[in-house]
């Protein structure tokens, strides 16, 4: 019985240090794999001229699709949070209308439906329902920013 104990332990043995190796393996490359990242990052932030291409790679919601809406001289910054939350603190030159409120206070939302509108929040929940309650509006041209501080974010990264 002994014998056939070991015989089955020994022959254990090579898988185990195998998938020890594995797990090693695995290990290290997603470590280089992040420490590319990062390195990558860093050279993108430092290197002067780099400014505009990571603005098009910005956190919000749609990307690319938020910085050229950011671009449009017209745009609508529209922050849907509550007015307790916009009053901690907001984006210079938005506008407040909480999510709940948007068709009552249609009126105070431009009369061109096609201007250009970026709807933001502070989790990005917000503004989906906001930006499905201008289209109902007529509005067409709206893009969810996510979050405030990711529409701010982007817009410091914008060329001035």
């Amino acid at each position: 019985s002994s014998l056939s104990q070991k015989v089955g332990f020994e022959a254990a043995r090579p898988v185990n240090a195998m998938a020890g190796r594995a797990v090693a393996w695995l290990l290290l490359a997603g470590s280089l794999c992040i420490l590319l990242r990062t390195a990558l990052n860093f050279v993108a932030a430092t290197t002067p001229g780099r400014q505009t291409r990571l603005a098009l790679h910005a956190r919000g919601g749609e990307g690319p699709e938020l910085v050229e809406q950011l671009l449009k001289p017209e745009v609508l910054l529209l922050d849907v949070r509550t007015a307790e939350e916009y009053a901690d603190g907001h984006v210079d030159g938005s506008v407040n209308i909480p999510h709940t409120q948007i068709e009552a206070r249609a009126a105070e939302l431009p009369e061109d439906s096609s201007t250009p509108v970026v709807v933001f929040c502070a989790k990005g929940i917000r503004a989906q329902m906001a930006q499905a309650v201008l289209a109902k509006l007529g509005y067409a041209n709206v893009v969810n920013g996510m979050t405030w501080i990711q529409v701010q974010e982007t817009i410091d990264q914008l060329p001035q």
